[in-house]
């Protein structure tokens, strides 16, 4: 998974853009990420949108963690009144691999990464 954040001034809001595939994981990972982004409120931040409409696989349980969050107060998600919208696809688009997780499957490391 890739993320790619885009910040505009005007109106301000921020944009957490997904490529690649996101799981489970990917989506906790997530979390910290738009807490951060929560302490930019003072420059008006209002909304965070996570974006999965560029995904390659995007995980139902990934994307129930999102819209869980999304259902979260926004003071308890980020201690600050900030907005989080997820932006997935109609249609979840399935894994590439086949849903072969190559960190469990023993074909190793490319530079000290797991697959």
């Amino acid at each position: 998974m890739n993320a790619l954040i885009r910040l505009d001034l005007e109106p301000a809001a921020a944009v957490i853009e997904i490529t690649g595939c996101l799981t489970l994981g990917g989506s906790r990972a997530l979390l910290p990420v738009i807490r951060r982004l929560g302490d930019l409120r003072e420059t008006g931040l209002h909304c965070v949108t996570v974006s999965l409409l560029s995904a390659v696989h995007v995980d139902a349980e990934g994307l129930a963690y999102l819209q869980g969050l999304n259902s979260m107060s926004p003071d308890s998600l980020t201690g600050s009144p900030l907005k989080l919208r997820v932006q997935a696809p109609d249609r979840l688009p399935e894994c590439p691999s086949g849903g072969l997780d190559f960190a469990a499957s023993g074909l190793g490391t490319i530079g000290g990464t797991d697959l």
